[in-house]
């Protein structure tokens, strides 16, 4: 959303209130893309299963590899 300077208002309360309700969008946007994000990484999870990069030491053979 772009704010033009040439319409914003000049009373000192009227701005307050539209930092404040920028302020709610803001964290109400922030808070739905933490959410999506969560919501994505479990659809992933679900779809591909872990990585196997994240595995990490866990991951151990049962035999050993000769070189």
């Amino acid at each position: 959303m772009a704010l033009d300077p040439a319409t914003l208002p000049d009373d000192v309360d009227a701005l307050k209130r539209l930092v404040v309700g920028l302020t709610r969008e803001a964290v109400h946007a922030s808070t739905l893309i933490e959410k999506l994000r969560g919501e994505l990484a479990r659809l992933k999870r679900a779809r591909f299963g872990t990585s196997s990069e994240k595995l990490g030491p866990r991951l151990k053979l049962s035999t050993p590899i000769e070189v």
